[in-house]
């Protein structure tokens, strides 16, 4: 699954968060560091990688160690430039576009990783 979120910037930018959730089992293969340094490679900037779990809680409130869930949550952060409409050139639009279709690309390539390792 993946999260995009846009946020207003300075003059003609535009802030873009993504976070990619894999489910824990589908990276098993690689060490920490590992898919840390994947993730960077595939969207081109610096990523955070956490770590998620999710315990049952019995009735009499003690925590019983059968695990619901587990998976990684990568996200970065970066701002893109937005043309300005109705004054922007050609050009820029298609800079603007290229942009945007390598934010997808990324996304992609980061949804892939687990189908890629779990694959090995």
């Amino acid at each position: 699954m993946a999260d995009i979120y846009l946020y207003p910037g300075r003059e003609h930018t535009c802030g873009v968060e993504v976070e990619v959730t894999l489910p824990a089992h589908t990276v098993s293969h690689l060490q920490p560091a590992e898919l840390w340094s994947r993730a960077k490679e595939i969207a081109g900037v610096d990523v955070g990688i956490s770590g998620i779990q999710r315990y049952f809680r019995g009735e009499s409130g003690q925590t019983v160690h059968i695990q619901l869930e587990s998976h990684f949550i990568i996200d970065y952060w970066f701002e893109v430039e937005v043309p300005d409409e109705g004054e922007a050139s050609d050009e820029e639009w298609d800079d603007f576009a290229a942009e945007v279709s390598a934010i997808a690309q990324g996304v992609a390539g980061l949804l892939a990783l687990a189908d890629e390792v779990g694959g090995r």
